[in-house]
């Protein structure tokens, strides 16, 4: 009876504490996240603080450049100077890229008609390299050629006038 009645309040007291314990384990936790969060804000903001004094440290030689206390850089007496100059040259560089559009937009229908001769054009060239080469070999073996065999002649020159020619449009 003694035992079960130590054996009782012992439980009790264990689970008041396990209660207390893992109430004070949550609120370590929520304490942890909000150190974790205060530390990343702080992180943050003193990356905007840097960047804020960089740009404050610009501002400032640009007024000692204004005031002509000193330069920007040997070309340049200051940094909006620099920034004048480098935008005046991408807006020409601009404008060349547009006028060179315009050409390419103007002359991309003939372009593509000439490519389009030039293509056929090498077509025939192989076609004709391979009539030229097919006739030698048969000049060789000593055969009538394909010309002269359609035209009843032998080693006809296809160079010379009244020949069939094909005709490319």
């Amino acid at each position: 009876m003694k035992y079960l009645e130590k054996k009782s309040s012992y439980d009790q007291a264990k689970s008041s504490m396990d209660g207390d314990l893992s109430k004070v384990s949550g609120e370590v936790r929520q304490l942890e996240g909000e150190v974790l969060e205060a530390e990343q804000a702080y992180h943050e903001l003193n990356m905007q603080l840097c960047a804020a004094e960089s740009r404050l440290q610009r501002a400032h030689r640009e007024t000692r450049c204004l005031r002509k206390e000193e330069r920007y850089s040997k070309d340049f007496a200051t940094l909006s100077e620099h920034y004048a100059t480098e935008i005046g040259r991408l807006d020409e560089l601009c404008r060349d890229l547009r006028k060179q559009q315009k050409i390419v937009k103007d002359n991309h229908e003939g372009n593509l008609t000439q490519k389009k001769g030039f293509g056929q054009l090498e077509m025939l060239m192989q076609i004709k390299l391979k009539v030229s080469k097919q006739e030698m070999q048969n000049l060789a073996d000593g055969r009538p050629t394909t010309i002269g065999g359609m035209y009843g002649i032998r080693g006809m020159d296809a160079s010379a006038p009244g020949v069939d020619r094909l005709v490319i449009e």
